[in-house]
């Protein structure tokens, strides 16, 4: 397939990585260290509320952009086929679809901290969440790149799952990490896997299968 007309989103994507590097040089190398270094997640959630704010919100541009390309390059190879002048409306569905994703996910983790009264362990999750979608934003962007000009893009759309099912492994980790430094009960524990990872994964599998058969 021409992927000519993926050239903007990636010249877009590009402008805000180097605005975020200008803005803040070290930013980036601390995000993917917060991955997976707790105490630098920590460091990060204290320099979230100065003026790095800028950064923070062009790293989750980049995922939104990233990762809506990601999913149309995936619908492409393993989804119907469906018509070129159809193209363009992939992208913005899946932009938007990850949009609502996130925002209900930061949602229901602040109810749940409110339920089970541990305000501090959903707003630690909360940050943590936002950090694991800047890291997947920044690893994607090379990765949607090479699957669309590389010979080799079955190749990259593999490592690309394999990134999404590493970082979700991380997230999930993290989550234990914090309910555990807290000290909560372990049912607590199962409540919160279930109503923050293993429910929305459900949505999102049913989902993509909704839209495979809508086209």
């Amino acid at each position: 397939m021409n992927s000519d007309w993926l050239i903007i989103p990636f010249i877009i994507n590009l402008a805000l990585l180097a605005f975020v590097r200008y803005n803040y040089s070290g930013y980036i190398k601390l995000v993917l260290f917060s991955s997976v270094n707790y105490q630098a997640s920590n460091i990060l959630y204290k320099e979230h509320k100065t003026s790095k704010a800028r950064s923070y919100y062009a790293l989750l541009i980049i995922f939104l952009i990233s990762g809506g390309i990601f999913s149309f390059q995936l619908f492409q190879k393993f989804g119907p086929s469906i018509k070129a002048e159809y193209y363009w409306l992939i992208i913005p569905l899946f932009l938007i679809l990850f949009t609502i994703f996130i925002t209900l996910s930061k949602i229901l983790n602040f109810i749940s901290g409110k339920i089970f009264l541990q305000d501090e362990i959903s707003i630690k999750y909360n940050h943590n969440i936002t950090t694991f979608i800047q890291t997947l934003g920044i690893i994607l962007l090379p990765i949607t790149i090479l699957v669309s000009y590389t010979n080799v893009s079955k190749l990259f759309i593999y490592i690309g799952i394999i990134m999404f099912v590493v970082i979700y492994l991380l997230k999930i980790f993290r989550l234990f990490k914090i309910i555990i430094s807290k000290q909560l009960n372990i049912l607590y524990m199962f409540l919160y896997l279930c109503t923050l990872e293993i429910i929305p994964i459900l949505y999102i599998i049913k989902i993509f299968i909704l839209l495979q058969v809508s086209f």
